[in-house]
This record gives structure tokens, sequence and C-alpha cells, in this order.
């Protein structure tokens, strides 16, 4: 029998549903119950004996409980060895020394659904103590930092994204949240006496700048740009190697800054200012 071949076939039929969106593509997927099967995440090639794909998204796919079983028996047929008879030990749930627990596909795939109901079951509504919380960030951080997990890359669908939104206008009715879409947080806000500038103008005398309540004496409103001298040569000078050479032109409606006159134009410059008057 070519057990390589009905391996390759049962992960190929997975990763075509996987891709079409019947199954989850990651465990985040799975968590939010976005598929109401029960599906287990699978290396298709076994970290153990190919850990340099141990981390590969690609490495990886759903299956059922009972494909997760077959194929865990398929690849102990195609790489015999202590590595791939642990691995079916650990799903069988025995640990008798140098000893297989043979059980069919059909026993096991019932065995998980009826644990994973039981789990979900107890851990319904129960929460975690500060300290538990905090032994789980720091264990999950230290595994991060030494590269054993990564973190799961997040895909908001449609279908999610209107379920958050769906959750959120109920709370609102509901009275448990504010409705806050298009408003200013008022804490963070500055306005009126909050804000330093309140009531405060810009007011110049042509060499100084001021900020004030009120006009001071010899000033008047508004802004005063301080540019450097030589700064201001240097701009200057970029000004006048720019439009060496050219010259104003007018048709009597528009101005064109260039070398040669070009034909309907005269020499010269036409302020817009003169076309209004009467």
């Amino acid at each position: 029998m070519n057990y390589r071949h009905i391996y390759i076939q049962i992960i190929r039929r997975a990763k075509n549903e996987q891709m079409s969106g019947l199954r989850p593509a990651s465990y985040s997927f799975r968590k939010r119950k976005i598929c109401l099967d029960y599906y287990e995440f699978h290396h298709i090639l076994p970290k153990s004996l190919f850990p340099q794909y141990a981390r590969l998204r690609k490495n990886k796919v759903a299956l059922t409980a009972r494909e997760h079983f077959i194929c865990h028996k398929l690849l102990y047929k195609i790489y015999p060895g202590r590595q791939m008879a642990y691995a079916i030990r650990q799903l069988c749930g025995t640990y008798r020394a140098n000893e297989l627990c043979y059980i069919s596909s059909r026993e096991y795939e019932c065995i998980q659904k009826l644990a994973s109901e039981y789990i979900s079951e107890t851990l319904k509504g129960h929460t975690f103590s500060e300290e538990s919380r905090q032994k789980i960030s720091s264990t999950l951080k230290d595994k991060y930092a030494a590269g054993l997990i990564e973190i799961p890359h997040r895909e908001f669908t449609d279908e999610y994204r209107k379920k958050i939104s769906d959750t959120l206008k109920a709370k609102y009715e509901a009275g448990m949240v504010t409705w806050n879409k298009g408003k200013k947080c008022p804490q963070l806000a500055k306005f009126q006496e909050n804000n330093p500038m309140y009531g405060k103008h810009h007011y110049t005398n042509g060499v100084q700048h001021v900020v004030a309540l009120e006009c001071p004496q010899g000033f008047r409103p508004g802004h005063n740009n301080k540019i450097d001298a030589e700064t201001e040569k240097v701009r200057r000078s970029k000004i006048g190697a720019a439009s060496k050479g050219k010259h104003w032109y007018n048709n009597g409606i528009k101005n064109k800054f260039c070398y040669e006159c070009p034909d309907g134009y005269v020499a010269g410059f036409l302020d817009p200012r003169w076309l209004n008057k009467k």
C-alpha cells in the first residue's frame, strides 16, 4: 500500500477546503468559532523530523480529529521510528512503556469531540486571577523571546467585522457602553480654558513676534516670519538662476513666464486686479 500517496491526498483535500474558507486558517479562527466543526492543526512535515519547517505557516493544516489520527498512523508507516510512535502514543492518551494503544480513528474522533465539549463547558464563565494572568503572560513572553512561539496573524473578515459591530450596537442599546463615534474625548480635547492659546492672538512690530491677550503698544496683528540673512541670500540666488533669461508675456487674460514670446502674446505682466477695474 502506498501510504505516502494516501497521506498526500488527505492533506491536499484539507488544504483546498482551507483555501475555500470551509476550514479555519489559523488558531484564532478556531478560537472565534467561525468554523463550527471541531478541527485540530497538524504539521504536514513533522516538526520532530523537519524542525526547519516547524514555524512555517504553510506547513500547518486544519484536520478533523479522525483525519489527524489517520495522518499520524500513516506518518508512522512512512517514517518508522520512535518520534512517530511517540506522536501516536500521545494521541491515544496512553503512557505504557514500549506499547502502542491501537484504537480506531472513529473512536479517537468521538473521544476528542466529547473532551472538547467538556472543557468548553467547564471553562465557560471562568476568570483567571491576577496572579495567574501575570504568570501566563511572563511564560508566553519568555517563549516568544526564545522563538518557541509566534504571534498568530489576525485576519478580520467582513463577517467578523459585522459581528463586532452588532455586538457593540447591542451593548449600546442595553446601556452598557456609550456611543463615541465622531465625538472628541473631553479628557484629551483642549477646549476653552484648557487650551493655552484660548483668547490669545499673534502680534508683530516688524522685528519681534509675540502672542498675547491684547495688542502691545507699537505692535499690530499678524506674524513676523524671521528669515536668516544667509538663507535668504541662497533662496534669492536659486530663484535668480532659475529665472535667468525668462520674461513675462500676456495675451490680455493669462500670463506666461518663458524664454520666448508665444504666439498671440505681448511682453509685460498683466495684473489680474486691473481686469476687475471698471
